[in-house]
C-alpha cells in the first residue's frame, strides 16, 4: 500500500471526522489542506483540530490568507481565505502602479526595419 495512501486511512480519516460536511481538502506531500474561502467555514474548520494555534500569513500574489498548524504530528494548512481575519485591516495608500488596460487595434502597412536573416563570417571556435 502507497504510503500516502496508509497514512490518510490510519490517520488521516481520523482526523477528518470532526470537519463539516462539505469540506474540500487533500493531502499534501506532508499532511492536510483544505480550502475555506470565508471566515466562516475558516473557523469552522479550525474548530475541528482543538488545541492547535494557527498562524496566519497574507499572500500578496495570490490575494488571500493562509493558515498553518500542526495537530498530533500532521501539518495543516487552510489556503485561499479571502475574507480578513477580523482583527486585521488593510492599509491602503495611493500608489501608481502599472496596469494592462485593454485598447483597440488599428492594423495599418508600415515601413519598418525587421531582421530577415543573419550574416555570420566563419568563426574558428575552441
Amino acid at each position: 500500500m502507497a504510503r500516502k495512501t496508509e497514512w490518510f486511512l490510519t490517520t488521516g480519516v481520523r482526523i477528518l471526522a470532526n470537519l463539516p460536511d462539505n469540506t474540500f481538502f487533500d493531502t499534501s506531500k506532508d499532511g492536510l489542506e483544505f480550502q475555506a474561502p470565508t471566515q466562516l467555514q475558516l473557523h469552522e474548520i479550525t474548530q475541528a483540530f482543538p488545541g492547535c494555534i494557527w498562524k496566519k500569513a497574507w499572500r500578496k500574489e495570490l490575494s488571500w490568507w493562509e493558515y498553518t498548524t500542526v495537530f498530533e504530528g500532521v501539518p495543516l494548512r487552510v489556503y485561499a481565505v479571502k475574507e480578513n481575519p477580523p482583527a486585521c485591516t488593510a492599509i491602503i495608500e495611493t500608489r501608481k502602479v502599472e496596469e494592462q488596460v485593454p485598447i483597440q487595434f488599428e492594423t495599418r502597412l508600415v515601413e519598418k526595419q525587421v531582421i530577415v536573416g543573419w550574416d555570420c563570417p566563419q568563426e574558428v571556435m575552441g
